[in-house]
């Protein structure tokens, strides 16, 4: 049985990083909420210790959990630019230091896009005969939750003012899909219960086996065909660590074989695996321009935390068709005769990336 740490104030990277050690143990968050109201539940819901147990898609607690990880988010992430400046000053660009260091001279980033989309999309449609797939229900801020938003964000003002809280930085109305994205806290906050299941499926296969069409498949069977909670199932498993400067290490993500165009399998395939699905969740749940939109300002901020990287905007590209081409699976129906087929983009560095034939 995990050991559980008593409550201390921390960042919102720490939270997450705590919440993903092995043998960590959270207090469920309903649990320590029940039967308060919401502006009692607010100072009781600490991402240090609590995280969401329920599936529900309308949770005042997971509400509250995500507007106190929210609020963590301006001292965080001016830590995090400043540790970026000071890596642009002396290395000239942002690469978190145990990822370059492991990348060597030689290693060069790909230009390409590292799947072909209709490829791709055959060979997951081929994946779907067990279900019919649809769109399930979004995760959606609650009446309470609202109440603390808007012209409600005064009263989290009112609270930091008392030194109850950071000060609180205002989510303009954004969508509690986006918001946990955006934190990358998806699986503290939204789980869709098959997260379990999920992971020992994957730490059961051998490591770099599992294939993109492989994990996507998996994770639509265990959510018998609901495609957001597909996507979000596995982007759940997929982001933990997210903020562990040693995120390519993990058991997890030692089982993934390498999506990315690279000259070798030195890049950072923890981000091009969970910015995939991370895109495509999105994209399907809101209209294109909208997914150009956040792209865009995500791409801005990779590339001011973490430097350059191509193969990381060819992705998140890719994600948001993957997000389009689903939508149209569920609107339309599964594409009849849909056979697997090559999908990996091999053109631009001949080597294998899987132990499959799903390359060309």
């Amino acid at each position: 049985m995990g050991v559980k740490i008593p409550f201390q104030k921390l960042s919102f990277t720490a939270c997450l990083n705590r919440q993903a050690e092995a043998g960590f143990t959270a207090q469920p968050v309903e649990e320590a909420v029940d039967g308060v109201v919401f502006s009692k539940a607010l100072k009781l819901a600490h991402p240090e210790t609590d995280r969401v147990t329920r599936t529900d898609r309308l949770n005042p607690a997971s509400d509250a959990l995500l507007l106190n990880l929210i609020d963590k988010l301006p001292k965080g992430l001016a830590s995090m630019t400043w540790q970026a400046i000071k890596r642009w000053v002396h290395k000239g660009d942002a690469t978190p230091e145990p990822l370059k260091d492991k990348q060597g001279a030689d290693f060069k980033v790909g230009k390409q896009a590292p799947l072909h989309m209709q490829a791709l999309m055959d060979t997951l449609q081929s994946e779907m005969v067990d279900f019919k797939p649809f769109i399930g229900a979004e995760h959606i801020w609650s009446k309470d939750a609202k109440g603390y938003q808007g012209l409600g964000f005064w009263n989290r003002v009112g609270s930091f003012l008392k030194g109850e809280r950071p000060f609180p930085f205002p989510t303009f109305g954004r969508s509690k899909l986006i918001c946990a994205l955006g934190l990358g806290a998806t699986s503290l906050v939204m789980p869709t219960g098959k997260e379990g299941p999920l992971r020992d499926w994957m730490l059961s296969q051998k490591n770099g086996s599992i294939e993109l069409h492989q994990l996507f498949g998996q994770a639509y069977r265990l959510n018998q065909g609901d495609l957001y909670s597909t996507l979000l199932c596995a982007e759940n498993v997929l982001s933990e660590g997210l903020y562990d400067p040693n995120r390519q290490d993990r058991e997890v993500i030692s089982k993934l074989s390498y999506l990315r165009s690279d000259s070798a399998p030195l890049g950072d395939n923890f981000g091009g695996w969970y910015h995939l699905f991370g895109a495509a969740l999105y994209s399907l749940m809101r209209p294109e321009w909208k997914s150009n939109i956040c792209l865009k300002v995500e791409d801005m901020g990779s590339f001011i935390l973490e430097g350059k990287d191509p193969q990381e905007d060819q992705i998140n590209q890719l994600g948001k068709q993957l997000g389009v081409e689903l939508k149209k699976v569920a609107r339309e129906g599964i594409q009849p005769g849909s056979q697997p087929r090559p999908y990996l983009n091999l053109s631009e560095f001949n080597w294998p990336r899987s132990t499959s034939r799903n390359s060309v």
